[in-house]
């Protein structure tokens, strides 16, 4: 008998066109739908986000009829709501850098889909992502390479998964280029699908409903927090002020801060610090901003125990396309730092990162500052 195959659909054609593969390859394909809108949820404020989770519904069933496929549907919203929203307010709150698509990922949508192939008793699990499974037959470990399309690739979403959990996963599309996926999703027989074009993954928030961030987090925190506040250079020099330092991110444009000199207006200013409890944050120019070392937190290698230090690696800034080369040293307890041969303008306090020996996963962490890394060096030593 065929082996079975857990596939999540949300609608868009990359995951389509991997359960149309996979089915096409003998495989006995069911389908899941996860349904991240919560009616509850304060998050999808819009009656649009409402008609576009239930029409991608509508798809993803029209897709499982015509091909006879079994099809469940699954609500996240629950888990959405405290993994990605509140995560994201947190963050915002503490001046460290949201990554809801990469919390949503991690964190919500792989976990259901494990979790709901075991409940019905699949063991292989699969998704539309952009990235390759590869099983060293000596060793017997699984190891996640970049995805053929580079501008397409999605490895860094598979960093968290334990070796048990790669093995169970299949990823048709990571070794096909972007051309013949096209062209494969256009000889799809529904209209639905065939007439949309496969692009690099989404950056952006979906839960937004047409808010800026700040306005999004300002909703749904209590306004003893709207404190306002000032700006300032890296020397110490006020500059302007704000209306709440929770409305900013690091690494991006000070958008809604007011500027005491006008020079300050003209220039290319980044946000490189906030600091939310004392109601300021710091911005420079865009051309100083020299990041170098990178300290980071929550370090996670596959396997740990074959690392020879320094570890010389390709470090990936995030869900973009942001790379730096460098030497990557470790401590106990999960930090470390990497020293670069370039310095960047992309390690911001909190943002993910991925670490790859040529075009293989490595693993993971969160960005933190390098004083407090030295500082649990210290005292772990």
């Amino acid at each position: 008998m065929s082996e079975q195959v857990l596939v999540a659909l949300g609608g868009g054609g990359a995951s389509v066109l991997a359960a149309t593969l996979l089915h096409n390859q003998g495989f006995r394909v069911s389908v899941v739908f996860f349904d991240i809108h919560d009616p509850r949820s304060t998050a999808f404020l819009t009656d649009c986000h409402h008609s576009h989770f239930d029409q991608n519904f509508k798809n993803v069933e029209k897709f499982c009829e015509h091909l006879g496929l079994p099809l469940s549907r699954v609500s996240l919203g629950e888990e959405f709501e405290a993994e990605v929203v509140d995560s994201y307010i947190h963050n915002a709150l503490g001046g460290v850098t949201p990554t809801p698509c990469f919390s949503c990922q991690k964190r919500v949508l792989l976990p259901a889909l494990l979790k709901e192939a075991d409940r019905l008793k699949i063991d292989k699990v699969s998704t539309g992502h952009f990235a390759q499974v590869l099983l060293e037959q000596k060793s017997g470990d699984v190891k996640v390479l970049k995805g053929v399309e580079g501008a397409y690739d999605q490895s860094f979403m598979f960093s968290d998964l334990s070796q048990e959990e790669l093995k169970r996963v299949l990823l048709p599309l990571g070794g096909i280029g972007s051309q013949m996926l096209q062209k494969l999703l256009f000889q799809i027989e529904l209209d639905e699908f065939n007439k949309k074009t496969l692009s690099p993954i989404r950056t952006e928030p979906c839960f937004f409903s047409g808010n800026q961030p700040n306005e999004f987090v300002k909703e749904r925190i209590p306004q003893t927090l709207y404190k306002h506040g000032v700006v300032k250079t890296p020397e110490g020099l006020v500059i302007g002020d704000h209306l709440g330092a929770y409305g900013f991110r690091l690494g991006k444009p000070p958008v809604g801060a007011t500027f005491s000199f006008k020079e300050y207006e003209k220039k290319k200013l980044i946000v490189t610090e906030i600091d939310t409890k004392n109601k300021f944050i710091t911005v420079n120019e865009a051309e100083k901003i020299q990041i170098n070392p990178v300290g980071f937190k929550n370090i996670k290698l596959n396997p740990v125990e074959s690392v020879v230090q320094p570890l010389s690696v390709d470090i990936r800034f995030g869900m973009a396309h942001s790379w730096s080369k460098g030497n990557l040293f470790l401590f106990e307890n999960g930090f470390g730092y990497a020293e670069l041969f370039e310095p960047t303008k992309e390690a911001w306090n909190g943002r993910p990162v991925t670490f790859y020996k040529k075009n293989e996963l490595l693993g993971s962490a969160l960005i933190s500052p390098v004083q407090l890394v030295e500082d649990e060096e210290e005292s772990s030593s």
